[in-house]
């Protein structure tokens, strides 16, 4: 909590000059502004002259979304957006800091639904304990106890190294991504046997719908489930629940991407590289020229 805390102050004391404004914040905002205000979407700032006049979702809408409930709150186009990212950011530091602490603690071992009540370290018979505590011999050498504290870690990074996750002050995208990722792992670590695929399901389906890249989340639930010493009949269970969260989270997005089948998804694939020439690109290509374009910034 002192972590989080202290992200808030930093980041609410320099949000209004650090970083400088970037070009993708106007493109972000703008479709926010106007859905807060019941306009029409099509101002050439974010398209309408490359053929995206008619449509909001040239990117995964919860960001978009978001923007419309704080813009309708009446606070102005910028300093709001950037306050929702500040919001996010402090919820991020909260849950890498419970994650980390429920790691290093111990209490992990002990939720409720994951064991018969026992400890698994006095299942094994190593139940010497370290100075007292949670920590057990064999604890040490654990390669997620050693992941909490880099989790912890990455928490004060947030927050004492503004230019490290300056991306993350603006509003751009990542603040919610990287919410909705560290959402997705602590409810790995938090959540009863018997409701995680649930709540894994739907942290890794909104990271999808905060950012395409946000995919890599149900990736790493995969991962996590597969690679559980469960009997396979559980994990698969936990898995497909999973699985189904995310589509459900997913599928009125899709319904829309399929409603634009006529622009041949110009607006999904196509958003970065007009930007530059006009022109419409393979996907490796516009990946090339998106670096290109965001090595102008530095």
């Amino acid at each position: 909590m002192a972590i989080s805390i202290l992200y808030w102050g930093i980041t609410l004391l320099g949000s209004d000059f650090y970083p400088r404004v970037w070009i993708d914040e106007g493109w972000i905002a703008e479709p926010g502004y106007t859905l807060a205000t019941a306009g029409e979407f099509g101002n050439p700032s974010h398209g309408s002259i490359y053929r995206f006049d008619d449509r909001l979702y040239w990117n995964s809408p919860l960001k978009f979304l978001l923007l419309g409930g704080v813009y309708k709150l009446g606070l102005p186009a910028f300093a709001g957006g950037r306050y929702l990212s500040m919001f996010l950011g402090f919820g991020t530091v909260l849950l890498l800091c419970h994650g980390a602490m429920l790691l290093l603690s111990g209490n992990r071992s002990r939720r409720p639904g994951d064991s018969d009540g026992k400890s698994p370290q006095l299942e094994g018979g190593n139940s010497s304990r370290l100075g007292g505590g949670d920590l057990s011999r064999s604890d040490i050498a654990n390669p997620k106890l050693w992941l909490g504290a880099l989790l912890l870690w990455l928490a004060l990074c947030i927050t004492t190294d503004p230019t490290l996750w300056k991306s993350h002050r603006t509003i751009r995208f990542e603040s919610l991504t990287a919410f909705c990722f560290a959402l997705t792992w602590v409810s790995w670590l938090a959540v009863p046997w018997k409701w995680r695929g649930l709540a894994m399901g739907l942290g890794a389906g909104l990271a999808f719908l905060s950012h395409p890249a946000g995919a890599l989340a149900s990736g790493v639930t995969g991962f996590l489930f597969l690679t559980d010493p469960k009997p396979l009949a559980t994990r698969l269970h936990q898995l497909g629940l999973a699985a189904l969260t995310v589509v459900l989270c997913i599928l009125p997005w899709a319904l829309y991407l399929l409603g634009d089948r006529e622009a041949d998804f110009v607006n999904f694939l196509g958003q970065n590289a007009p930007h530059l020439d006009g022109r419409d690109h393979g996907l490796l290509e516009q990946m090339a020229l998106e670096r290109q374009r965001y090595l102008a910034y530095f």
